[in-house]
């Protein structure tokens, strides 16, 4: 298999991986940013973003992350859409490789890959996923103002999502209800949202990246420096508490200083 070489790869096309590529393209260090299965991230889901600095109009989500990403192109990043499905972080250069057989080495890695809502695993959760059955209010929930709907979890994830309004549209009828005591009950609802929180997509580097019990990549306190040299992390793959676009973008600054920082020490 031949492999291109690349001073920085950025793996994520989220705020934080965008924003890693703008300050990286503009240090000269000529970024690679691999985009994966969900080019943009999470926000290219979602419907209007209000609280995002700069904009004093409400911008949608996707048409935010398009113009992270033209900037980001503007200075020199080049843009791969491919996912990598096996890392090598066991010595440098790093060796990536996708689900394609494509392969990549770099002497810096910058993980920005997100995080993912987790599911039940329910009989029909699958099935019925987008026509009544949602992992997003902020995304689906205008389709169902004003209808019986059903959110699933008890954390502030669950909180945060029974609080968003609803609007109209349904293809979900009911969800079958099963108490301690083994009774059941059909409960008539027109929605079934997932709150269970989120996991970060970071199980491509379990046993090689220091993380907590939960998946999140450990970084180095005031930094993004990762437990391997050369590797960091930037984003939600490291942020359990925020999870915001605008803290997400702010790491992603951060993880192209320290990168560059490192290049300079390894005189590359």
């Amino acid at each position: 298999m031949s492999y291109s070489h690349h001073k920085l790869i950025i793996l994520g096309s989220g705020p934080a991986g965008c924003t890693a590529a703008i300050y990286a393209a503009r240090s000269g260090l000529h970024p690679l940013m691999l985009q994966g299965n969900q080019p943009g991230g999470q926000l290219t889901i979602t419907t209007e973003v209000e609280n995002y600095p700069g904009f004093s109009k409400p911008v949608l989500g996707g048409t935010l992350m398009m113009e992270m990403m033209s900037q980001a192109l503007h200075y020199g990043t080049a843009v791969d859409y491919h996912h990598i499905v096996s890392a090598d972080l066991s010595r440098r250069p790093f060796t990536l490789t996708s689900e394609d057989g494509t392969g990549y080495t770099c002497d810096s890695l910058i993980i920005a890959a997100g995080a993912s809502a987790k599911m039940t695993g329910l009989p029909g959760e699958k099935e019925y996923m987008g026509m009544g059955v949602s992992a997003c209010a902020t995304c689906d929930g205008f389709f169902f103002k004003n209808t019986p709907v059903c959110v699933l979890g008890g954390g502030n994830t669950a909180v945060e999502e029974a609080l968003y309004p609803f609007q109209y549209m349904f293809k979900v009828t009911a969800v079958r209800l099963k108490r301690n005591t083994g009774e059941q009950q059909m409960l008539e609802i027109n929605a079934v949202f997932i709150a269970i929180g989120h996991q970060p997509n970071t199980s491509l580097f379990k046993g090689q990246l220091d993380m907590d019990s939960t998946g999140y990549i450990q970084t180095v306190k005031g930094s993004t420096l990762t437990s391997v040299p050369g590797v960091f992390a930037a984003g939600d793959v490291q942020d359990s508490v925020y999870r915001q676009a605008v803290t997400a973008a702010g790491s992603g600054c951060m993880s192209a200083i320290d990168c560059e920082r490192f290049l300079s020490q390894q005189d590359l």
